[in-house]
């Protein structure tokens, strides 16, 4: 880490915490793609058997 006057700055490793993995694309991926299928079941459900009011 470099120290200055009026700021620091980083390295890419100090920066990142030393972790290049790409967990978060996988973990938005499956969650984009329950949440589709969960409104989707839904939006089927209610337009096979309607609402009862």
């Amino acid at each position: 880490m470099q120290h200055f006057d009026d700021h620091d700055e980083l390295t890419e490793d100090e920066a990142s915490g030393g972790t290049k993995n790409h967990g978060v694309r996988y973990v938005l991926a499956v969650s984009l793609l329950l949440a589709i299928i969960l409104l989707s079941a839904s939006w089927m459900g209610f337009s096979l058997y309607g609402t009862s009011g």
